[in-house]
C-alpha cells in the first residue's frame, strides 16, 4: 500500500469512527425525561399524572377485618413522573401456591395511555397476570376494572372472571383499598367483594423496609 493510499485509508477510518461518536454525544445531551409534571398532552381526558400520587409511598398493608399484616408495598414514581411502579411482598401464605417454598411477590406498572385512561399491568411470581383500566371518580377514588379473564386451572376447571379495584385516600394519610370479582361461568354472577385492606405508612427506619429473603422461614 502506498503512503498516500495508506493515509487516505487511515483518515477514512478516523472520520467514520468520529461521526457516530459526535451523534451519540449530541443525543446524550437531550433529556430522556418526558414532560409529565402537569397535564397529559397526548390525550384530552382530564386525567393528570398526579391522579394516583396518593398511592406513592412505603406502606404496611393490613386486612381491615382481622387487622393482620398482609404485606409490604413500595410504590414509586417512574419514567420522569409518567408512571407509577409497585413492588409487593406478601407477608403470609394466603396466596402461596400449594407445596411452594415461597410467598407471593408481585409488581405492577401504572400510567395514562393514549386513550386518556389509567392502565395498570400486574405480574407476580405465582403466574398471576392482570390488566385493568380506569380513572378517578367524583369522590377522588381511583377505580380500575379488568376485561373478562378466561383460564383453566391445574385441576382442569374452566374459569371466567372480571375484577374491579378501588383505592380511596383517607384524611389520616392511610388508603382504603378493596376489590370485587365477578364470575362468568357457568353463568354471569353478581359482583362480590374478595379483599378489603388498608395501607398505613411505614415508619422511617423500620426493619420492614430491609431487604429480605422472600422464602418462607
Amino acid at each position: 500500500m502506498s503512503k498516500s493510499v495508506g493515509s487516505s485509508f487511515l483518515c477514512a477510518i478516523i472520520c467514520l469512527t468520529q461521526l457516530p461518536a459526535t451523534g451519540v454525544a449530541a443525543e446524550a445531551e437531550r433529556s430522556f425525561e418526558p414532560p409529565c409534571a402537569s397535564t397529559v398532552w397526548w390525550a384530552d381526558s382530564g386525567a393528570r399524572h398526579s391522579d394516583f400520587d396518593f398511592w406513592v409511598g412505603e406502606w404496611m398493608v393490613f386486612d381491615r377485618q382481622s387487622g393482620r399484616l398482609n404485606g409490604i408495598d413500595i410504590i414509586e414514581k417512574d419514567l420522569g413522573g409518567c408512571a407509577i411502579k409497585q413492588r409487593w411482598r406478601h407477608m403470609n401464605d394466603d396466596y402461596s401456591l400449594r407445596g411452594a417454598g415461597w410467598r407471593m411477590q408481585g409488581t405492577s406498572s401504572s400510567g395514562i395511555a393514549a386513550d386518556g385512561l389509567w392502565h395498570q399491568q400486574w405480574l407476580d411470581n405465582n403466574g398471576g397476570y392482570l390488566m385493568m383500566v380506569g380513572k378517578l371518580n367524583a369522590q377522588g377514588e381511583m377505580v380500575m376494572e379488568s376485561d373478562w379473564l378466561e383460564f383453566t386451572d391445574r385441576g382442569g376447571q374452566r374459569h371466567k372472571l372480571k375484577h374491579r379495584w378501588h383505592w380511596k385516600p383517607l384524611a389520616d394519610g392511610s388508603i382504603h383499598n378493596w376489590g370485587f370479582q365477578r364470575r362468568g361461568l357457568p353463568e354471569v354472577g353478581e359482583w362480590t367483594q374478595y379483599f378489603d385492606i388498608e395501607y398505613r405508612p411505614i415508619a422511617v427506619g423500620s426493619p420492614l423496609l430491609q431487604r429480605h429473603d422472600p422464602a418462607k422461614p
